[in-house]
């Protein structure tokens, strides 16, 4: 959010939730730009009602994968893009068959891209930008287990390792084997 607060592209945002717990959590870093709203977005017409007063731009959907069909209908009908920040491969079927009514609704869906790999990378570029003494940036991404197993209920796996280094004239993206 803090990211939203200082890029002067962004004239507003919401950040949207139906826990109190989270929406409260989340208070502590919403600036000027932001705005805090309670609903449920397994209430397709709520959600589409909101988002038509509420003169978005876009959405950038970070909900859980069981969400993520109905409320990209909802943004094509609400006729705003959307950047789906999941990475699942049947809801990113699902999403391509509404292409053509996104396209007549004038609005783009982007599926799957991620936040790791994909989000992250781009906020490392970002972060270069705004901190000085940095030559390199090491991430590596884990995943969240559909299924969970196990004493720590986690994923048992990790991708390849994934390194940003920055020459003076050249920053480069490149993949560790």
């Amino acid at each position: 959010m803090r990211y939203f607060e200082s890029d002067p592209r962004v004239e507003s945002y919401v950040c949207f939730d139906n826990s109190l717990a989270v929406l409260a959590a989340a208070g502590r870093y919403v600036g000027a730009k932001g705005v805090i709203w309670r609903g449920d977005a397994k209430n397709a017409e709520e959600l589409l009602s909101f988002f038509r007063v509420g003169n978005f731009s876009g959405v950038l959907n970070a909900l859980p994968y069981s969400l993520l069909p109905a409320t990209t209908g909802v943004c094509v009908n609400a006729g705003l893009s959307m950047a789906d920040l999941g990475g699942n491969d049947e809801v990113r079927k699902k999403q391509q068959l509404m292409g053509g009514a996104a396209v007549r609704a004038g609005a783009t869906i982007a599926p799957a891209c991620g936040l790791a790999p994909g989000l992250i990378s781009d906020l490392a570029f970002s972060a270069k930008n705004y901190l000085t003494g940095i030559y390199s940036i090491k991430m590596f991404c884990g995943g969240l287990p559909q299924k969970p197993e196990g004493d720590l209920r986690h994923a048992l796996f990790l991708m390849k390792r994934v390194y940003i280094t920055n020459t003076p004239r050249n920053p480069s993206l490149f993949k560790m084997a």
